[in-house]
């Protein structure tokens, strides 16, 4: 394997972190994101440092990542099932606290898509309308 092969670095890192050794693949992530800073697939390498986040049972990290990610990529629809996921391993969710925590999803993709020129992920943006 090329040591400078971005592609090479995140076959490893996913096949670790699916394969059940998810602080592995963070190392190989990691590499594959510095070797590539502009790779048109960066949302894909993003969601799997969100699933070694998960699977490593790092649950608050999971929802920061996922915010991150959908604050960079909105119109990824992968993201959006793992802080639900990551809810329900926390403690579950009553249908109220689901609803809300949906909404504050979608708000946080419409003020994106609205506001491009935003960098940080704030719900107020979307009531000033």
């Amino acid at each position: 394997m090329s040591p400078n092969l971005a592609v090479a670095h995140w076959q490893r890192g996913a096949t670790l972190i699916f394969s059940g050794q998810p602080m592995r693949g963070l190392d190989a992530l990691e590499i594959c994101i510095r070797l590539g800073p502009r790779d048109p697939f960066m949302a894909v390498r993003l969601l799997h440092i969100a699933c070694r986040l998960y699977f490593a049972r790092e649950y608050e990290g999971v929802i920061e990542a996922a915010k991150r990610l959908i604050l960079s990529y909105p119109d990824f629809p992968m993201i959006y099932r793992w802080p639900w996921l990551t809810q329900g391993r926390m403690g579950g969710l009553t249908r109220l606290e689901y609803r809300e925590l949906r909404i504050q999803l979608y708000l946080g993709r419409l003020g994106t898509a609205v506001f491009p020129a935003q960098p940080t992920y704030c719900p107020d943006h979307v009531t000033q309308w």
